[in-house]
């Protein structure tokens, strides 16, 4: 008789935690009908906000997000939304360019993940939240094209792993196809309005 025992739950949580990333990307942007009718296009904006906010929190743990969207003449990254933030880090200007404009602008413009493990040691970082020793930034990306950027950071170095890296990844696809959605309405809002 041969017994093997293997170990699963750190599977088993793995495959949980992609299932609720999941769920959350699909209650990202989920509007009924009617909802879309009665909601004026900031009322969207601020739904979704709250919404990447609250999953952002409770699914991933992570309390010092930014988003910012990348304007597609200018190369500006423009702030979406920012939790945690100092507030010179918030309004920072930052164009997607792989210098001079921290970790944000280098994964904007490379469309590359980013894992800052100590920022104290990262050429690249530029403070975001006071007192943080790691990052992770992540590109959003729709069409293959970066629309923008997803960076979350920690006040204890080497805070995140490459699966955290991935479950980022994966929420912020999520993030970008609900941005697409709410500009397609906002866009058929106004070309119903035109005709």
């Amino acid at each position: 008789l041969i017994v093997t025992i293997r170990d699963v739950s750190t599977e088993t949580l793995h495959r949980q935690k992609l299932a609720a990333i999941h769920k959350a990307g699909v209650e990202l942007a989920d509007l009924t009908t009617e909802e879309v009718f009665n909601m004026e296009v900031e009322d969207r904006i601020e739904l979704l906000k709250s919404n990447i906010i609250h999953f952002t929190q409770d699914l991933l743990n992570y309390d010092v997000v930014e988003i910012r969207l990348l304007g597609s003449e200018s190369g500006e990254l423009m702030p979406l939304l920012s939790l945690g933030l100092i507030e010179e880090a918030a309004f920072r200007p930052l164009h997607a360019s792989p210098e001079g404009n921290g970790v944000t602008g280098f994964v904007a413009s490379t469309a590359k993940s980013y894992l800052c493990e100590d920022t104290t040691k990262d050429p690249l970082y530029l403070e975001g939240s006071e007192g943080a020793k790691s990052s992770m930034t992540v590109p959003l990306i729709q069409h293959d094209t970066v629309i923008g950027t997803f960076n979350v950071e920690s006040p204890e170095p080497h805070a995140f792993t490459q699966d955290d890296l991935q479950f980022l990844e994966i929420f912020s696809r999520d993030v970008a196809a609900a941005l697409n959605t709410l500009e397609l309405l906002v866009a058929q809002q106004a070309n119903t309005a035109q005709a």
